[in-house]
C-alpha cells in the first residue's frame, strides 16, 4: 500500500508542478496551499498529500460532495498539522463542513498526538462560497505559558484563515 500512495503523491506532484496552466482543477486549490506556505514559512509542516483513499476513509469525503479537494498532512502523521481545501459541489457545503467537523472531533477523541491536544482544539473549519477549509497549522514557542498556549495557537490558525480569505479575494 505504501508504494501506491508514494506513486500517487509522486503523480500528484508532477501534475501540479510548472506554472499551473495545465490542469486548472489542480492549480485552483494549490493557490491556497501556496498562500499558506508564504504565511507560515518553515512552520508550514504538512508535506504529504493525502490519497483519494485517505480522503474517502479518513475524511469521509467522496466524489459526490466535491468538485475538487486538496488535503495535506505530515509524513507518518508525526505532527497533527493538516490543511484541507474543498471546492464543494452545489448544495454540499454544509455536508462537507459536517464531515470535516467529524474529522476534527475524531482527531481530538483519538488524540494520537498526545501533547498537541491544544493544537487539535485550535483547528478551524472555515467556509466561504463553495469552498470549505480545514486549517490545523502554525507553531507556538514552547516557552508560551499553558494559559497563553491555546490562545496563541488560535492566533496561528487565524493567520492561515486570513491568508485564505486574501486568496479568495483574489479569485
Amino acid at each position: 500500500a505504501s508504494n501506491s500512495s508514494a506513486e500517487a503523491s509522486k503523480n500528484g506532484d508532477t501534475a501540479q508542478s510548472g506554472d499551473g496552466a495545465e490542469g486548472a482543477a489542480a492549480s485552483g486549490l494549490d493557490m491556497f496551499r501556496d498562500a499558506l506556505r508564504d504565511v507560515y514559512g518553515d512552520k508550514y509542516y504538512p508535506d504529504t498529500e493525502m490519497t483519494e483513499e485517505q480522503i474517502r476513509e479518513e475524511l469521509g469525503l467522496d466524489e459526490s460532495l466535491y468538485e475538487e479537494v486538496y488535503a495535506e498532512n505530515t509524513a507518518e502523521n508525526e505532527r497533527p498539522d493538516t490543511f484541507i481545501a474543498v471546492k464543494a459541489k452545489s448544495g454540499k457545503v454544509d455536508e462537507v463542513k459536517e464531515k470535516l467537523t467529524a474529522y476534527k472531533q475524531r482527531l481530538i477523541d483519538e488524540n494520537s498526538f498526545g501533547a498537541n491536544a491544544d493544537k487539535l482544539n485550535a483547528a478551524e473549519i472555515y467556509s466561504e462560497g463553495d469552498y470549505v477549509f480545514f486549517v490545523l497549522l502554525g507553531d507556538v514557542d514552547d516557552s508560551t505559558s499553558s494559559e497563553g498556549f491555546a490562545e496563541a495557537l488560535g492566533k496561528e490558525v487565524q493567520r492561515g484563515i486570513d491568508a485564505i480569505k486574501e486568496a479568495l479575494g483574489a479569485l
